[in-house]
């Protein structure tokens, strides 16, 4: 199995301990790190003999151009299955992606195209296959395991960039008719965003009275939203979504979703981020996602 983690301005030392502890568990797994243009490159050439191949992009492409190119090295080094992980993902001790395959096919289910080890950060139907996995909806990159054949024939969307690159591949591959496996295991150590934060103004906690309301089994992180202090994330995740429900690439009631993103974008930065929201809302209906990714990463 070839594992690839894409970095950009990664912390070398969280890096250094991950590759280091996925080795010591299984020397046989192949790494692979796809640097999109860090500012410190050459701390990351410091990975040396740690990893088995580096790449180095001479611009900020994204991670779906980098798991791409991740997919077709996987097939030319003859691997059946490839998997990704977020630069700042820790190892648990239990970390066996080669048992997960070989659980997988036990299963004998050609169908099977995308495997998570990450059950904390998926939406899975509560009805367990063969004891030991989820039926799953939607997984996110880090920890997501996934068929090279299926990966070369079905690839990422590069326009995307970054946000809801996950979600768009797991939902058109549901929508195609193959499946996705959680496994009940969590494996590694993943947090979405840097911190849950609660919601600070007005219409914020308005809008959590109205979840609340209407969703009283939620537990309380589902009343708190991901902070990033990189602002462009927020921007990233509006055009996005916008991009993806007006080309009916997400289910109508990702409009949710979008309100959610209004609420959650004012609230961390006012009218600053209303600003920022009608211009990610532009370019979601325009959809000239590659020159917008060009104008703010890649010049």
């Amino acid at each position: 199995m070839l594992i690839t983690i894409v970095t950009f301005n990664p912390n070398l030392n969280d890096l250094i301990n991950t590759v280091t502890k996925i080795k010591r568990i299984d020397s046989s797994l192949k790494i692979a790190v796809i640097d999109n243009n860090s500012s410190n490159q050459m701390e990351i050439e410091k990975l040396g003999g740690l990893i088995d191949y580096l790449f180095k992009f001479d611009r900020n492409y994204g991670v779906g151009k980098a798991y791409n190119f991740a997919i077709k090295l996987a097939k030319d080094l003859n691997q059946e299955w490839i998997m990704f992980l977020d630069q700042d993902t820790g190892i648990l001790d239990n970390f066996n992606p080669n048992m997960i395959i070989d659980k997988v096919r036990a299963i004998k289910d050609e169908k099977i195209v995308i495997i998570s080890i990450n059950p904390l950060n998926s939406v899975y139907i509560k009805n367990i296959i063969k004891e030991d996995f989820y039926e799953g909806k939607m997984v996110v990159n880090s920890g997501m395991i996934l068929n090279v054949s299926y990966g070369i024939s079905e690839p990422f969307c590069e326009e995307l960039f970054l946000d809801r690159i996950d979600s768009e591949y797991c939902l058109r591959s549901v929508r195609k008719g193959f499946k996705i496996l959680v496994y009940r295991e969590q494996m590694i150590k993943h947090k979405p965003g840097e911190r849950g934060q609660s919601y600070k103004t007005f219409l914020g906690k308005l809008y959590v009275k109205v979840l609340f309301f209407l969703h009283k089994d939620w537990d309380y992180t589902r009343f708190t939203y991901l902070f990033y202090s990189n602002k462009v994330r927020y921007y990233l995740l509006v055009r996005n979504d916008i991009w993806l429900l007006l080309r009916e690439k997400v289910p109508l009631s990702w409009v949710k979703i979008i309100i959610g993103d209004f609420f959650v974008i004012y609230d961390r930065m006012g009218i600053e981020g209303v600003k920022l929201f009608i211009s990610g809302a532009l370019h979601g209906v325009i959809g000239d996602l590659q020159k917008d990714n060009y104008k703010r990463f890649q010049k």
